[in-house]
């Protein structure tokens, strides 16, 4: 058809533009057709503005007396962090070991064990919770599916993984130590937390968790899984840890390396959906005391089981310096459309995704927005990790 000839009719169709085609629909029409390989990067989806983000709102504790609640708020994260509790179990099994012993026999044996109990911690937990940390939700589907199981990844791990901490000490209604779902997590089903070595023998953390908290061992990992439920981790762990309050310009990842909790999607054939939490790296101090030696620590810290440094809030105490926490939930990442032969490469891209996504949503936190994440690892401290991102830079 002649155009420049304007006495000929022209169809309007012959100008209407085909609509873009997401990355999800061009990556379909690639399994369509078995001949192609299909690059599993092709289902990444890219952070979202932070503007189209939405925050979950989140219960708030009231305190009529306005004295009681700051008392609860000082028990409860001395309870949490383990500051009084060992120096005072060692001294009783030290000067009293058979009624030390006994005590504690009844409680894990007997006390623990009552849904009562737990529910009346749960509830004072609560209560000796901040109301200061947010939740936002940067999802583009709004919720995540029902229908599927996740291993859900927070990081940074912070001390004691203080947002999470606080997220399931507020939100998560008396049910989820019977159900496994915690509300606040829209669309999740049941899911088990799983954390540090015999965390379901803790003071505080077994009556939180009940059932539904364990250890981060490949073992109940997997028994997690195969029982059809998502799996709640820090994959930084305590390596992770020992970077808590290191540096005003960095926030660290220990993900070099650790591709532990990788493989075990891949091979359940789900996917990451990773939480990050901004702020909480902020919420101690670990002092320049603890600058020497730091990443040695870091790479022994996950083999013994312990933090490797000793967290300092207000006045010396384990109240944290503030709880503007700032967690975010991400799109989950695609590790179900990579093979295990393919687990560098999803390290590498998982690795990307998450700086990426920490670059786009700093800006919801105000001490945030000049930092930068480095991925660190046992063979990558921290200069080197600086390097590599200038590099890339």
């Amino acid at each position: 058809m002649n155009l420049k000839d304007d006495s000929l009719p022209v169809d309007p169709q012959t100008f209407t533009l085909e609509p873009t085609l997401l990355a999800e629909e061009v990556a379909a029409m690639l399994l369509k057709d078995d001949s192609l390989p299909v690059d599993p990067r092709t289902f990444i989806l890219e952070p979202m503005p932070l503007a189209e983000t939405v925050e979950i709102p989140l219960p708030k504790e009231t305190d009529p007396t306005g004295f009681l609640r700051p008392l609860a708020f000082v028990i409860m994260h001395h309870m949490r962090t383990f500051a009084p509790l060992v120096p005072v179990a060692l001294a009783t099994l030290a000067t009293r070991p058979r009624k030390t012993a006994l005590a504690m026999a009844v409680y894990w044996g007997l006390v623990s064990q009552q849904m009562q109990w737990k529910d009346m911690v749960h509830r004072f937990a609560a209560w000796g919770s901040s109301n200061r940390p947010r939740l936002v939700n940067c999802m583009r589907q709004k919720r995540y599916d029902s229908s599927k199981q996740y291993l859900i990844a927070c990081h940074p791990h912070g001390f004691l993984c203080e947002n999470v901490a606080n997220l399931f000490s507020r939100s998560s209604n008396m049910d989820f130590k019977k159900t496994g779902i915690c509300p606040p997590l829209p669309g999740m089903g049941p899911l088990s937390c799983c954390f540090a070595p015999a965390v379901g023998w803790y003071p505080l953390y077994c009556e939180l968790g009940g059932k539904f908290i364990t250890d981060a061992s490949m073992g109940s990992m997997r028994k997690v899984l195969k029982e059809g439920r998502s799996a709640l981790v820090c994959p930084g762990g305590f390596s992770e840890a020992v970077y808590c309050g290191a540096s005003k310009d960095y926030d660290h990842a220990y993900l070099d390396g650790r591709m532990g909790f990788l493989k075990l999607a891949i091979e359940f054939g789900i996917d990451i959906a990773p939480v990050y939490g901004f702020g909480i790296t902020t919420a101690y101090s670990t002092g320049k005391m603890w600058e020497r030696g730091r990443h040695k620590r870091s790479v022994r810290a996950q083999d013994m089981g312990l933090p490797g440094v000793l967290p300092v809030g207000k006045l010396g105490t384990a109240v944290p310096f503030n709880e503007n926490y700032v967690s975010v939930l991400l799109d989950p990442f695609p590790t179900s459309k990579y093979t295990v032969d393919q687990l560098e490469q999803c390290s590498h891209d998982y690795s990307a995704y998450l700086q990426r996504c920490f670059d786009a949503y700093k800006a919801c936190h105000p001490t945030e927005v000049n930092k930068e994440l480095l991925i660190i690892g046992k063979n990558v401290d921290h200069d080197m990790a600086v390097a590599k991102l200038r590099s890339r830079l």
